[in-house]
């Protein structure tokens, strides 16, 4: 049945209290999972699930054995629920899986009914702590009995097997997450091996932001340790969630910022033989024009005039030894060329610029390495931004030289075709050659720096914060549970004073 309208408000999970069972409830379930017999681990004697409301508050709920035949399958996980005449235990344990101080417990008198009004309500919930947060020695503890949101860029991968002389083989998954300067360790076992595989193959366009929800933080042998727990945690990868954008913003940030970055460093050495070797290949020569109007796909020599760099996007990417970059992910970051499983993560900016002939113009991308020849980089201006990138290209603006592209796409004008750069030479042995057999036809010409360039997106403003504490989380359920003397706090209001909203 689903919720009607103009029904009495909820109320906020912040404000449940042991001696307050009468409670309407309107939540999300975020995740659930059958808690196994402590005796049987084959079997199960109850089903545990985390809701949280409105508010993003959230707290741990639990169908007892008694109970399952009568809404275990009335519970599914993702949907929106509204639930009253909850019971209201303790939350305690080697684990919990949230800091609120209370748990509910379903009873015989509990009622269920879907609801329909889920959009006010997160999806994802996430409460994502930073790696300082992650790093910092609990209580002395050898595990924080909490289980946390943590994110991080991955930046080292490896798969494990380990094996056991009862001939059990079990598989897990270790990798690294960072977050700007510093890094933990994460694990994963079991089924949750094959969903971070099978998550993390289908990303492109540089290394993965990766959050792992409901983990365990352990410190071993004067270690941290972030443990995924079985049927608990959840993996996303990359998830298009505002904490995540403002993360990804941070780092692109501090990336930009940094004094390290030297992608185009390479500009002062000679381009080697192979690099103009490229140009004698047997790939067709067409005009912008017919590239765009041909529905071909392939590799393409082109003669065309760069007249503006349009974007900027720096991010980490896998490097191979061989300096390739990673571009295929099978069970690890796997390189063709040498097949190799190891990588660095390096920073590197890809580019999009807009080039034109006489025959119309296309946008190209292409990582800064590729175009680090034609570049006349200042050594002491080591950021990332619009003005360093836009005075290293000066020199080739408006010049007529050579470009070899791969086109990936082919769509519609109002679609328009994707291009990648493969090579590009302004070298004077290239430029001849194709003079000679009659294929430099674009003229060079005087172009003006565009409005376009001083907004390039890797220029950010401040941002909000996108983690949160451990400390915060324990205080914002602590201040609900134990309201006294906390009159002016926002939780405590809440519960004491408006025990609806």
């Amino acid at each position: 049945m689903a919720c009607i309208e103009g029904k009495s408000s909820c109320d906020n999970i912040l404000s449940v209290r042991s001696s307050k069972n009468d409670g309407i409830y309107e939540v999300r379930v975020l995740k659930r999972w059958r808690v196994p017999d402590f005796f049987k681990p084959e079997m199960f004697d109850s089903v545990a699930m985390v809701l949280i409301d409105k508010h993003g508050h959230k707290i741990e709920a639990v169908i007892p054995e008694n109970l399952l035949c009568v809404f275990d399958e009335k519970i599914v996980e993702g949907r929106v629920y509204r639930i009253s005449s909850l019971s209201v235990k303790l939350n305690f344990g080697h684990s919990v899986s949230t800091f609120h101080r209370y748990k509910f417990e379903f009873n015989k008198n509990t009622k269920v009914e879907p609801c329909s009004n889920c959009a006010v309500i997160p999806t994802y919930g996430l409460s994502l702590i930073g790696a300082d947060d992650v790093l910092k020695k609990k209580e002395k503890k050898e595990c924080y009995k909490y289980l946390v949101d943590v994110v991080g860029v991955i930046t080292k991968v490896q798969h494990n097997k380990d094996f056991y002389p009862d001939g059990k083989v079990i598989r897990s998954v270790t990798f690294k997450l960072n977050n700007e300067r510093k890094s933990f360790c994460c694990e994963l076992y079991g089924s949750l091996v094959d969903d971070f595989k099978n998550l993390v193959k289908s990303c492109s366009n540089g290394l993965p932001i990766v959050v792992l929800q409901f983990v365990r933080i352990n410190y071993v042998q004067g270690g941290t340790l972030v443990q995924g727990v079985e049927n608990v945690t959840k993996i996303h990868v990359n998830p298009a969630t505002d904490e995540l954008l403002r993360f990804k913003s941070g780092l692109v940030l501090y990336l930009s910022r940094s004094a390290n970055y030297g992608g185009l460093l390479r500009s002062s050495l000679e381009p080697r033989l192979s690099e103009m070797l490229d140009f004698l290949k047997d790939y067709p020569v067409k005009t912008i024009g017919e590239l765009k109007s041909d529905p071909e796909l392939g590799t393409f020599i082109v003669n065309a005039r760069m007249l503006d760099i349009v974007k900027m996007d720096p991010w980490w990417y896998p490097i191979c030894k061989c300096n390739k970059i990673f571009d295929k992910y099978i069970g690890a970051f796997h390189c063709t060329k040498c097949n190799a499983a190891d990588f660095k993560a390096a920073p590197k900016v890809k580019l999009t610029v807009e080039v034109e002939d006489e025959t119309g113009y296309a946008l190209v991308t292409s990582f800064d390495h590729v175009m680090a020849k034609l570049a006349v980089y200042d050594t002491s201006a080591r950021e990332i931004n619009s003005d360093n990138f836009y005075r290293a290209f000066a020199a080739i603006m408006g010049k007529s030289i050579m470009w070899i592209v791969k086109k990936t796409f082919h769509g519609p004008d109002f679609v328009g075709c994707s291009f990648d750069l493969v090579r590009v030479s302004n070298h004077k042995a290239v430029i001849e050659y194709f003079r000679g057999k009659g294929l430099y036809t674009t003229p060079s010409k005087i172009v003006r720096r565009r409005l376009l360039s001083n907004v390039i997106a890797g220029e950010l403003n401040e941002l909000l914060p996108s983690t949160t504490t451990t400390s915060d989380l324990e205080d914002l359920y602590l201040s609900a549970a134990y309201p006294i003397g906390l009159d002016n706090d926002r939780a405590s209001s809440s519960g004491s004073k408006r025990p609806r909203e």
